[in-house]
């Protein structure tokens, strides 16, 4: 079922009526955003399964070949109640994002409907973590903030794109965001893929022993 609304949708993305009202969209790629926490219920378990069907409508061309798919997770701690549980949740969910962002990775899912072919890559050409507050104490202290900020991430970054000769604004937004997403896609010196950023609002802490 989510396959076949993931079809409707990309279907209507870009019609007539659309080139009609904004002459200049570009339409040969694509951000697409996909928002949940990390730390334990639907948007865990679904955020692999549902990056890689759209890896697989990208390579169906059923997605402009230049689409860009993100991540925008939101860490444990967003949430009042941290127990042991969402902490296990959170550390079993960035470990599943680390192996699906090397450049080996690959996913081959079986589903009631059918079995996909196997669909090789990163399954995110970017991943953002937000965590509850940063160094300046700027404090994320509920969902709904998250769901906030992440609405007003995803009006800019995509608004840079919309135009095929944006302004001097937009130029300058997708350059530095270019930057960032390229130098995550690249590996550290122990080969760990260095796939995260963030916008202030993450810490990940790893204990002394």
């Amino acid at each position: 079922d989510i396959a076949r609304r993931l079809h409707k949708l990309t279907d209507n993305l870009v019609t007539p009526d659309v080139l009609a009202k904004f002459p200049g969209v570009r339409t040969d790629q694509l951000n697409i955003y996909v928002v949940s926490s990390v730390c334990g219920g639907t948007g865990a378990g679904l955020f692999l399964d549902i990056a890689y069907e759209l890896r697989y409508l990208q390579k169906q061309a059923h997605l402009p070949e230049k689409s860009r798919i993100k991540g925008l997770f939101a860490l444990g701690d967003v949430y009042d109640a941290v127990s042991r549980r969402v902490q296990a949740n959170t550390y079993a969910s960035l470990r599943e994002l680390n192996w699906i962002q090397k450049e080996d990775a690959s996913f081959h899912p079986v589903y009631p409907d059918g079995t996909r072919d196997v669909i090789k890559g990163r399954a995110f050409d970017a991943i953002y973590l937000f965590g509850d507050s940063n160094k300046q104490d700027i404090k994320i202290s509920s969902p709904d903030d998250f769901a906030q900020l992440c609405a007003e991430f995803i009006f800019l970054d995509s608004g840079a794109d919309v135009q095929e000769n944006g302004d001097a604004l937009s130029t300058m937004m997708q350059s530095n965001r270019n930057n960032a997403e390229v130098y995550t896609m690249n590996y550290d010196a122990d080969g760990a893929p260095r796939c995260y950023s963030a916008m202030g609002l993450c810490k990940v802490r790893f204990p002394v022993d």
